[in-house]
Parts: structure tokens; sequence; C-alpha cells
């Protein structure tokens, strides 16, 4: 576990990636961490090495970390409200103390060397006061030709993305 973040869900790809990352929230706030866990960056299995760590601003916690199938995109689910809070409401909405942001209600891609922003995709489907809402859970789907992810979400229901091209992300099919 990094300094200073606790671990909530976390994701490792071996093969030629040889990288681990855990998602989720501390004293820098809420994020992902990621580690070589062998190979030309240093670290093993029994003894990675830290790479980086980012943090996200307006949201809670960091949920759900995962990587693309070819080990290039580091993927950050959140968990605003801690999964019990309506937190895909229309942006600038008031609840309670907090402000509804488009960072609560969307997904983060990475570069999974580096930790440079690729793309953020942000959940296209307002939610109600009633409903709760988190962008979490993700599974990736190993193709060859795209690269494509499903996650459910509570009330908002899963969603499949394409995030072929990390910055322009797009939804393909939902329920």
């Amino acid at each position: 576990e990094p300094a200073g973040r606790s671990c909530h869900d976390s994701s490792v790809i071996l093969g030629d990636a040889m990288l681990a990352a855990c998602a989720g929230s501390g004293t820098a706030g809420p994020g992902l961490t990621v580690w070589s866990v062998g190979g030309t960056a240093g670290g093993s299995l029994t003894a990675p090495a830290e790479l980086y760590q980012v943090n996200v601003s307006n949201t809670t916690t960091g949920h759900t970390a995962a990587f693309s199938w070819d080990g290039e995109v580091a993927i950050l689910g959140t968990e605003p409200g801690g999964g019990s809070s309506p937190r895909c409401q229309p942006v600038g909405t008031v609840i309670g103390t907090v402000t509804q942001t488009a960072e609560m209600k969307s997904l983060f891609f990475y570069n999974a060397r580096t930790g440079a922003p690729l793309g953020r995709w942000t959940l296209p489907r307002n939610q109600s006061a009633t409903e709760n809402c988190t962008v979490h859970n993700l599974n990736v789907v190993p193709t060859a030709k795209r690269r494509v992810l499903v996650h459910g979400s509570y009330q908002s229901g899963i969603g499949v993305l394409d995030f072929t091209d990390p910055a322009n992300a797009v939804e393909v099919a939902y329920a």
C-alpha cells in the first residue's frame, strides 16, 4: 500500500506490461497509484517499485483501477459519496454541502507508464436525487482492434465504452 493512500480496488497486468495499480483515497486526495512489478522499470512481484501517484480533484473516493489489455492505459473509476449518495446529477446541482462536478461522474485515462493524463469520459445521462450512481467496477474486454470496457454504476446501469482514443472515449451501449 502506498504512503498516504488506502487502496480500495487494485489491478495487475503481467506479460510485457508488468504493472500493478490501486485506486483509493488518502491525504493527497482520491486517485491512483501505479507500480512496476518487473521488467525495465524495476521492481518485482514481491517488491514493487512505485512509478507514480495521480490525484483527482472534485471527487471523493478512488474506487477502481484497471489497465487496457495492452497495458498502455491505466484507468481510474471513482465512487463519490461513498457509494450511497446521488453523485450523477446535472453539473452544478447542490447536494447537501457538495456541488455536483463532472469529475464525480467520470472515468479517467492515464498513460500507464508515466501517469500523464490521456482523457476523461463523463457519464452523459444525468441521474436524479434519489438514484445512487458512481462510475466504477470496470472490466476491460480484450480485443485485438479496439480498447473496450464495461462499467457497472448502480442505478445509472451498465455502460460499454470504446476508449481506443482515450481523449475521445465514447459510450457505444448502455442498459
